[in-house]
């Protein structure tokens, strides 16, 4: 889950904290981030899996294909037969870590931090607001959700589309010093390995 509260819909009576599934092309750090308003299932993660593999343009760039293994955290053994059946039926090798060991996931662990420091401690209904570069608080932090009305919060819609710019600007403006200075989008683009991305349907 995210750091932060949204309004799912309209009709609802109580913010949530939003779900992210954070796929990582373990090369160039690329980011693809699919946000749900529920529980993550097995059957959702191998969807977000799925979509990451669809060839499509993304800022002049082919991205999209299919991955040598999925390294997961240990939550693949809570998801079981529902995330083997599916990486399976895609032909794709399942690499879940062991129980309690983040830092055999290290780049999908910092891939969401980075969100949540990027993005959700920055905005309206974060659980942890942080501090300016002057040390001042960005704004007050929500530590309960009953105090919360919709006013106060983003709405689902703006919630997705602000986590969607925020994906955009880490892929393509930030660069990084173990890439050459290139950013994420540039080197997932010259990387010289073969793609072989799945069809939409």
């Amino acid at each position: 889950a995210l750091d932060l509260f949204v309004w799912p819909s309209h009709r609802e009576r109580a913010p949530i904290r939003p779900q992210v599934t954070v796929v990582v092309d373990a090369y160039s750090g690329l980011i693809h981030a699919v946000p749900w308003k529920s529980d993550i299932t097995g059957d959702m993660v191998v969807a977000a899996l799925a979509e990451a593999a669809v060839e499509r343009e993304y800022f002049g760039a082919q991205v999209g294909g299919v991955p040598e293994q999925v390294v997961l955290d240990n939550a693949a053994q809570h998801f079981g037969p529902a995330m083997r059946a599916g990486t399976q039926n895609l032909g794709w090798l399942l690499s879940p870590t062991h129980p309690y060991s983040s830092w055999q996931n290290g780049k999908a662990e910092r891939a969401v931090g980075l969100l949540n420091q990027r993005f959700a401690n920055r905005s309206p209904g974060a659980t942890d607001a942080g501090t300016t570069r002057t040390n001042k608080r960005r704004h007050v932090p929500v530590s309960r959700m009953d105090r919360l009305a919709p006013d106060m919060v983003w709405s689902w819609g703006a919630f997705t589309l602000a986590l969607r710019e925020v994906v955009d600007e880490i892929n393509t403006t930030i660069r990084m010093d173990r890439l050459g200075g290139r950013t994420r989008l540039e080197a997932y683009a010259q990387d010289p390995t073969e793609r072989q991305p799945i069809d939409a349907s």
